[in-house]
């Protein structure tokens, strides 16, 4: 279970609606359609804001004032983070997790990579009016397998 309490609240969000709109069996197909791309959106936001909030702790904690306020601001620049980017990242703040990190995204054929790069990939076609496919089953599934990465990554760092 994710430890930080922020990106825990927006997971346990993004999971509620995911479960409102698949218990609501008078959607009609097309709106079903357009929900799946609406939460992929969502999911890619919380990817991307997750990945600055996992560190937030972290920083402020082992930095002076001004040296926090820069990392977490350059964190929050961070746009669609695919799972190399995040790899980049936690590399950034501690090597020794390069190794351990590519291992666990890459396990059972790069299933949490496959997802998170497939979030931000259709988050990227939709936001540029092109067809996407993605299903509210395949948002679901992805947003776990992301959860699952950053309590590796808390995890790891002790957060």
């Amino acid at each position: 279970m994710i430890r930080s309490n922020a990106i825990r609240g927006k997971a346990d969000s993004l999971k509620r609606l995911i479960t409102s709109v698949k218990s609501n069996k008078d959607l009609p197909d097309e709106v079903v359609g357009h929900m799946g791309r609406y939460l992929c959106v969502i999911c890619a936001g919380f990817i991307e804001t997750s990945l600055a909030e996992v560190f937030a702790d972290y920083v402020t904690k082992r930095s002076a004032e001004e040296v926090a306020s820069f990392c977490l601001d350059t964190l929050r620049k961070i746009q669609n983070p695919k799972a190399s980017r995040i790899e980049e990242v936690c590399a950034r703040f501690d090597k020794s997790i390069s190794v351990p990190l590519k291992q666990y995204l890459d396990d059972g054929a790069g299933a949490r990579r496959l997802s998170i790069d497939s979030v931000m990939n259709n988050r990227h076609q939709i936001a540029h009016g092109k067809q996407s496919s993605i299903t509210i089953g395949q948002v679901e599934t992805h947003l776990e397998r992301a959860i699952d990465v950053f309590v590796f990554i808390e995890n790891h760092f002790h957060l």
